[in-house]
């Protein structure tokens, strides 16, 4: 994932190494494993949707998926950089946090000390990914133009004797904005799922 130039590529190697902890659950036998496992099966499938949403929305706001051509992203887009956020700390947690907890617990039912420190390790590598998206966000853009502005919402006056037309011309003006803030719902659903809100 952290190598990969295709965000699409990136939210499927993400969707692979998180999948690892399910199978990982369902390879230990017990019934300790239960309540772990589903909360972690819980907060995969809500914080990789909304890294899918987040994926879609750069796609539709920046007309490229190539992480190359990324520059300067999160400058142009506030929503999208807080949902990258987000996504980030409920797919990854922190100490506390009932994602991060069950997570911990699966790695210590499945693998014996001192294992089971290392694999927890590897279990934070999508930082590595999520910082170089957010640093490549940070920087500046490759070339000066016209920034997308895919953090506001945009209309213009309603043409009353073309209702059909104006609505067309609005959807189509606001789809970047509307990806962003499906994006920032999403995170913030997967976040509170990450936080036990929904249990598991």
């Amino acid at each position: 994932a952290f190598v990969q130039d295709d965000l699409e590529h990136v939210l499927g190697y993400s969707i692979v190494g998180d999948a690892g902890v399910i199978i990982m659950a369902l390879g230990v036998i017990g019934p300790g494993a239960a309540a772990p496992g589903r909360m972690w099966i819980l907060v995969f499938i809500v914080s990789r949707a909304a890294f899918a949403v987040w994926t879609a929305g750069i796609r539709t706001g920046f007309f490229t998926g190539r992480v190359a051509d990324l520059r300067g992203w999160a400058r142009r887009s506030p929503l999208l950089a807080a949902a990258l956020f987000l996504v980030a700390v409920a797919s990854v947690g922190f100490p506390g946090l009932a994602s991060f907890d069950a997570r911990a617990e699966l790695v210590g039912l499945a693998v014996v000390s001192p294992l089971n420190i290392l694999l927890g390790l590897v279990t934070l590598v999508p930082l590595i990914y999520y910082g170089r998206l957010l640093a490549i966000g940070l920087s500046s853009p490759d070339s000066v133009g016209e920034p997308v502005v895919a953090w506001r919402p945009r209309a213009s006056p309603i043409e009353v004797g073309a209702i059909g037309h104006w609505l067309r011309r609005t959807w189509d003006a606001n789809r970047a904005f509307t990806t962003a803030a499906m994006a920032v719902l999403l995170s913030l659903a997967a976040l509170a799922t990450s936080a036990g809100a929904f249990g598991g």
